[in-house]
């Protein structure tokens, strides 16, 4: 694939964990419609951009570097500035000069939180509280006066004989 500006060798490269075709001369890049998605490109700027390809016209001299088809001109306004990006029909491929991906808004999403640490609970013995008071109360195997190991063994040969490992 060569470059739709200049015609320089395009080179594979990654931009935020994404596949994108990068021009080593002009620094454009060359990024399909799913990639946009992955970088977390608010979905009504996606479906804006693809209406906006769809209905738009020829109005580039650019071809696509993919599949070599006339690219569309689609305007783009993120409150800042206004800039033009070509988008593709046919493969979705849309190529953004140097500088225009970075101004395309993103969703921010929250960084997800750790989940709160669990202690774990003794299997023994329970600790109950109330107010100032705190007593244990005991495991019904040790109220029972059953001795854990024979209750552990009987438990493993009717495992076995359950699912006849």
């Amino acid at each position: 694939m060569n470059c739709p500006r200049c015609g320089t060798p395009l080179e594979k490269s990654y931009y935020n964990k994404i596949i994108n075709f990068h021009c080593p001369h002009c620094n454009g890049q060359a990024v399909t419609l799913s990639g946009l998605r992955s970088l977390g490109v608010d979905p009504d700027n996606l479906a804006a951009i693809w209406q906006s390809a769809n209905a738009g016209k020829l109005g580039t001299l650019l071809n696509c570097p993919e599949c070599g088809k006339p690219m569309r001109v689609v305007k783009l306004d993120n409150g800042n500035n206004i800039f033009y990006i070509d988008s593709c029909i046919s493969c979705h491929v849309i190529w953004f000069d140097f500088g225009e991906l970075e101004n395309i808004p993103v969703i921010q999403f929250p960084c997800p939180q750790p989940p709160p640490k669990v202690s774990p609970v003794s299997v023994d013995k329970f600790t109950a509280s109330s107010g100032n008071d705190s007593f244990e109360i005991p495991s019904v195997l040790d109220h029972l006066g059953i001795d854990r190991t024979w209750c552990s063994i009987a438990l493993q040969l009717l495992l076995k004989l359950f699912f006849r490992i």
